[in-house]
């Protein structure tokens, strides 16, 4: 994984057209920021995060995500419980056109691998509470598969295709600005296949 990928440059008109008249989940967060910059936006167990920080850091995780290779409308997996982390992800991806892909986390290795697959998921974000599951899932999907872990120490640096997410939070917070449409992808979420293989849909980013 490189982190070296620029976004800024100067807007095109069809980027700035986009930036004005759109409606996307992407730019809740920036809003908040606006009106809301101090005001605490998330409680993580004794740890807060206000709206400014919010912001701030999915700006910097979309310009990491970008950078590891992700694009507009590629689905990123998301193994994680609830937490500050999962969060600051959802809004990067919203911001960048990225469909952010959360996996159940009660399902085997194999259920996974076939989600991985079936959505052609090439990253990863994974906690390391999970991180030997999805590692097993990984190694029966067809694609390479990189994965950013949460609470992987920066300092222990990249191992094969393990790396730490918080090198995310290191990029420039400046706002991201990229073309995305009302009708993108926001998420994708599975059925339970309960009756039959689970199936794919995905909401859009309008959020009404």
């Amino acid at each position: 994984m490189t982190f070296s990928k620029a976004i800024d440059s100067t807007p095109s008109p069809d980027l700035l057209l986009n930036l004005v008249r759109r409606s996307c989940i992407g730019d809740i967060s920036t809003r908040a920021a606006q009106h809301f910059g101090d005001r605490v936006a998330l409680v993580d167990g004794d740890y807060a995060v206000t709206y400014h920080q919010l912001d701030e850091r999915a700006n910097a995780v979309a310009r990491g995500l970008i950078a590891a290779g992700l694009t507009r409308g590629d689905r990123l997996a998301v193994v994680a419980p609830n937490s500050w982390q999962f969060v600051v992800t959802f809004f990067a991806c919203a911001k960048t056109g990225i469909v952010f892909m959360p996996i159940n986390l009660a399902l085997s290795p194999e259920e996974v691998a076939f989600q991985l697959a079936d959505s052609s998921v090439t990253t990863v974000v994974v906690t390391d509470d999970y991180l030997q599951k999805i590692a097993e899932a990984v190694e029966l999907t067809p694609l390479p598969t990189q994965l950013l872990v949460v609470g992987h120490s920066p300092e222990l640096g990249n191992n094969g295709n393990l790396h730490a997410w918080e090198r995310l939070l290191e990029h420039s917070s400046a706002p991201v600005e990229l073309l995305v449409e009302d009708g993108d992808a926001v998420h994708c979420l599975y059925t339970s296949g309960t009756t039959s293989t689970p199936k794919a849909f995905s909401p859009v980013t309008t959020p009404y």
